[in-house]
């Protein structure tokens, strides 16, 4: 099974992005776009896991979450990896609720590491992928997302869980089942 924790984005904020991404489309050529409703904020990506393991991931889950409150969250400020001159990926990063998604992916990564599970190397970086670019774009159309969209802001709405996904790839790309949510408190 291939898994992954992800924070969900709300239908209007699905929307929000799916609005940036049809202006974007007339000046960027050569993006794979995410779909809307497959966006999702990854907490920590674990990969091929046999799924016995999936009882301990949904107890580090329960037991990291059990008093983490709900927050506000919205997407806003445009970027791409790994850098401009060798962009290969869209994103748009976490505005407000930046701290919290930070401090969530913190708890998960100690413990589930704690369980056995391989550590991330790389410093998280809360983001929403919205695209991948298949060639280097030149500077100009680069401009417009970096710095024509650099206002953008999706509507904040209230995080009320942390989800684990299932990745299923098949011939019309990933799709994600979820496998469990587990709720974050209102106190």
């Amino acid at each position: 099974m291939r898994l992954f924790i992800a924070l969900k984005l709300s239908k209007n904020q699905q929307h929000d992005v799916g609005v940036l991404q049809n202006r974007l489309k007339m000046n960027l050529k050569g993006v794979k776009w995410v779909k809307p409703e497959n966006m999702h904020l990854t907490l920590k990506f674990l990969g091929e896991i046999d799924s016995h393991y999936t009882c301990y991931i949904k107890s580090a889950l329960e037991k990291t979450l059990s008093h983490q409150k709900s927050f506000q969250l919205d997407f806003g400020e445009t970027g791409v990896f790994p850098d401009p001159g060798k962009a290969r990926v869209l994103w748009i990063g976490v505005h407000k609720g930046k701290e919290e998604a930070i401090c969530i992916a913190e708890k998960l990564e100690y413990c589930l590491t704690e369980a056995g599970f391989s550590k991330e190397t790389r410093e998280f970086q809360p983001h929403l992928t919205i695209g991948r670019l298949r060639n280097p774009v030149n500077k100009a159309q680069l401009n417009v997302f970096l710095e024509g969209e650099n206002k953008f802001r999706t509507s904040a709405e209230k995080v009320d869980g942390v989800v684990l996904f299932q990745s299923i790839l098949d011939r019309h790309g990933a799709r994600y089942e979820e496998l469990l949510k587990v709720q974050l408190t209102d106190s």
